[in-house]
């Protein structure tokens, strides 16, 4: 159907901004951990899996995204481009890079005050990379295509979709012994406006999208 035919074309600016996107992506959630306060659920489930698994986060993320590729290949094709690969293979090792360097460069948060510093960095690098990377129009990532794909073929609006499928890994990563803090409200609460602030303000402008 024509609903399922892939549509995306790349141009070599939205490749760039795609990979860019991944990678401030990628550090935005690092610091988020760093922060000590919470991550957003999806992030949070993961790390918290990953620490009752032999698997390391990177690799059991890509694991959980290949379940996820499936789902959006049988109805979401059009949802896939480059940009869903690179998400799929690579933003948890981008996370894991930059986890395992930022203490080589920042100190450690001791007091509230430095735990909330980094997480308000932590949402407002997050949110740009989303961003940057959505508005290259490349590809969607294969967990943030179930909510779209729920949102066809449910009579649910996708707000709900996206919001039952993040309590749903919040609640797998509170099973799991995983953090959830006031991280994961901030992420619920701003990303989607900071995503929004950044998308007229910035990203759409370099992508050469109509704002």
């Amino acid at each position: 159907m024509a609903q399922n035919t892939i549509n995306f074309k790349i141009t070599a600016k939205g490749f760039i901004g795609m990979l860019l996107g991944n990678l401030i992506l990628g550090l935005g959630i690092a610091i988020f951990k760093l922060s000590g306060l919470g991550n957003d659920p999806f992030s949070a489930m993961m790390m918290a899996l990953a620490d009752r698994t032999p698997l390391e986060y990177a690799a059991l993320t890509a694991i959980l995204n290949t379940f996820f590729f499936v789902i959006e290949f049988l109805f979401g094709k059009r949802l896939i481009g480059p940009g869903t690969i690179v998400n799929w293979f690579f933003l948890a090792y981008f996370v894991t890079f930059f986890y395992t360097k930022l203490p080589l460069v920042l100190a450690t948060p001791q007091s509230i005050v430095s735990h909330t510093l980094y997480l308000l960095v932590g949402v407002t690098v997050v949110s740009f990379g989303v961003s940057l990377y959505q508005a290259s129009n490349s590809g969607v990532a294969p967990y943030d295509s179930i909510s779209l794909i729920m949102a066809e073929h449910l009579p649910i609006p996708y707000f709900w979709c996206r919001l039952s499928n993040d309590v749903l890994c919040a609640l797998i990563c509170f099973l799991a012994g995983g953090l959830l803090g006031i991280g994961t409200l901030v992420c619920a609460l701003f990303l989607g406006p900071f995503i929004h602030f950044f998308n007229q303000t910035i990203t759409y402008k370099l992508m050469g999208h109509t704002v």
